[in-house]
């Protein structure tokens, strides 16, 4: 379970600076790159949490989790 909260914690972090790089009202010339790291780190920390998640025992993992997702 500690694996999970870490990853979790990790993505939440990830996503928030995906955000900020998004909405940097500072026009440098590194904005397009913060974005692109920033979003490379946030699908990096997803697979952390996707790979934890496995890990739990079944009864722990969030409901849902093993069930077919349907293609878009």
């Amino acid at each position: 379970m500690d694996a999970f909260v870490a990853a979790r914690d990790e993505l939440a972090h990830a996503a928030l600076a995906y955000v900020r790089a998004q909405i940097d009202p500072r026009e440098h010339a590194h904005s397009a790159a913060d974005v692109e790291y920033s979003e490379e780190l946030m699908c990096l920390a997803a697979g952390r949490v996707a790979r934890a998640v496995e890990a739990l025992a079944e009864s722990r993992q969030p409901i849902g989790w093993d069930e077919a997702v349907a293609p878009v």
